[in-house]
């Protein structure tokens, strides 16, 4: 696995925080989540999706009107 440098890593959790806008995180597990919040990442007031086992269509329509989304 290539590691990240950690300037870009904090640059990454600083834009995080920064939006402003109706933004969405879509992650594989639930996991994912927990590691969102380690590294920094406010999560309160942003919509998080764990896509395991969520058919595409469901994910499609929950994300259809979000300006921001973040993989």
């Amino acid at each position: 696995m290539a590691k990240i440098p950690f300037e870009l890593l904090t640059q990454f959790i600083d834009y995080c925080n920064s939006l402003e806008d109706s933004v969405v995180f879509i992650v594989e597990g639930k996991r994912d989540i927990e590691a969102l919040k380690l590294i920094g990442i406010v999560l309160e007031e942003r919509m998080i999706i764990a896509r395991k086992g969520l058919p595409i269509e469901e994910l499609v329509d929950q994300i259809s009107e979000i300006k921001t989304i973040i993989l």
